[in-house]
């Protein structure tokens, strides 16, 4: 997915996630796209623009992770533990198709950093926590891993690889019209086992994080 996709006033196919599988590809995914949702969150605290686009980010990711929750009271949570970075927290949760998020940051430290700061700038050597509370089985899952490579994204999509060891891909992206107004997107796609065991998991776990 493109990171910085095309904004249309007139899509109104927003807020929403969509699932699909590939069998002939043993393959499984989401697709997640942001509009009204997005743009609350965001208005509700005028972050500047570095920061609004990592919680839009964020934001994203936990729709899309958080839409695959076979619990429909189940929540999802995403939580940065940083090391002397310009971000100090940032939590993002989703919950009955619901998606909230907040960060907190240095306002020195972001004045000195580059305009488009790294993954490293804003957070140091940081870690993200991924939680999934199963509320009707009380069970929950979480992982760390730390932040590397370029993006949120990036880090989300080190730990399905690494917790559920399958090839896992994950993009997403933002646009900002004229009006200020946001869209984002998510694509979330994994490559299933070959065999009886792969294709078990593609029909009877597709909602399982």
């Amino acid at each position: 997915m493109n990171d910085t996709p095309k904004f249309d006033p007139n899509v109104t196919d927003l807020d929403r996630a969509l699932a699909f599988a590939i069998p002939a590809r043993s393959a499984r995914g989401r697709i997640v796209r942001l509009g009204t949702a997005l743009d609350e969150v965001l208005a509700a605290h005028a972050y500047p623009p570095a920061i609004e686009k990592l919680l839009a980010e964020a934001l994203t990711l936990a729709a899309l992770i958080g839409s695959t929750l076979k619990d429909s009271s189940g929540q999802l949570t995403m939580q940065t533990r940083t090391d002397n970075g310009v971000v100090q927290l940032l939590v993002c949760d989703y919950r009955g198709g619901e998606v909230r998020g907040y960060i907190e940051y240095d306002a020195d430290k972001l004045a000195e950093a580059p305009a488009e700061p790294s993954l490293f700038a804003l957070f140091g050597a940081g870690y993200l926590a991924i939680t999934f509370d199963m509320a009707t089985s009380n069970e929950r899952y979480q992982g760390i891993v730390p932040l590397d490579g370029d993006t949120l994204s990036q880090a989300a999509q080190s730990y399905f690889t690494q917790s559920e060891q399958i090839p896992t891909m994950i993009r997403t992206g933002m646009a900002k019209g004229p009006d200020g107004r946001c869209i984002s997107g998510g694509l979330f796609l994994q490559h299933l086992p070959e065999g009886e065991d792969g294709r078990e998991r593609l029909h009877t776990k597709l909602d399982h994080p």
